[in-house]
């Protein structure tokens, strides 16, 4: 069902008449209210959020670091090959762009991450650790042995400190692993591996990341064509229209936008199968069309 909801503006986060947003971490950086530098923080740090809220609940925020430092080298190296297609693309020059050292730089170009099991999560990795190492198997067969719960090496306890820290107690990551099934205890002190690959997502969570992750991207990339033809007059490819309107009146709001948003969706719809091919075509054209209203109060 398609949701529509009013965005509520009484406190524009780019209003220049305040001198910060309680939204913004501290920083020792000091913006001038109205500043352009000011509007663009607070624009990347909206998108901050939203990253972090995708993602979070799947991802450790230190794996998400790391996606984020490799995805900006990467976004650097081809702005310079696109802005100075004769020049060699430097160590020197990625780092002053993205603010990496160069030795991590040349890091990421020559070894880029691979996000394995253990990279994910200390979870992922504990149950990857634990299933693939022969040191950690039974000595009667060639499963995963039975770990105690407490000790020092080639214990559960162990594997926690090594993956999750010395600061995570090995109780909390248990009941969390219990929950999910990846292990059960036995005979009250010793644990055992149910299933080596850490449930990440339920029902279709991961196939409705990667539908609307490409919906964002694809507006961002419109976002990033919307800058760079600024100056050329009727640029913009995306449109918005936003209105005050009484409280009172928001649900009839909502039940009139829903029937207009559904309407055009059977017509939409129809459109793209009259322009659908066949699979065996070559070289087909992926046509992707969409729409949402979203209202989160809570959001960044």
């Amino acid at each position: 069902m398609t949701q529509v909801s009013v965005h509520d503006n009484s406190a524009s986060p780019t209003s220049p008449t305040t001198g910060g947003d309680a939204n913004l971490p501290c920083s020792s950086t000091q913006l001038v209210p109205g500043a352009r530098s000011e509007v663009i923080i607070k624009a990347a740090f909206r998108m901050a959020c939203v990253f972090v809220r995708l993602f979070s609940p799947y991802l450790q925020i230190k794996v998400l670091v790391d996606l984020v430092t490799q995805a900006g080298v990467e976004s650097a190296a081809q702005r310079c090959k696109k802005d100075y297609p004769k020049k060699k693309v430097t160590l020197s020059k990625l780092s002053i762009m993205t603010g990496i050292p160069t030795a991590k730089v040349k890091e990421i170009q020559q070894q880029p991450k691979l996000m394995a099991d253990y990279h994910v999560c200390a979870e992922a990795a504990i149950l990857a650790r634990w299933s693939k190492d022969p040191a950690l198997r039974s000595e009667t067969s060639d499963e995963p042995a039975d770990l105690p719960i407490f000790g020092n090496d080639g214990s559960f306890q162990g594997l926690v400190g090594h993956y999750a820290g010395r600061g995570v107690s090995t109780p909390t990551v248990l009941e969390r692993m219990v929950e999910t099934g990846n292990i059960k205890v036995v005979n009250k002190h010793f644990v055992r591996l149910m299933d080596p690959h850490w449930r990440f997502f339920e029902d279709e969570e991961d196939k409705l990341l990667d539908y609307g992750t490409q919906a964002l991207s694809s507006l961002a990339n419109t976002i990033a064509h919307n800058i760079a033809h600024r100056h050329e007059g009727d640029h913009k490819l995306v449109e918005r229209r936003v209105c005050s309107m009484k409280v009172e009146n928001t649900q009839e709001t909502h039940d009139k936008l829903n029937r207009l948003l559904l309407k055009q969706k059977e017509e939409m719809l129809e459109l793209m199968k009259s322009l659908e091919c066949a699979d065996n075509d070559q070289s087909p054209m992926i046509l992707g069309a969409g729409y949402y209203f979203i209202n989160d109060q809570g959001s960044c």
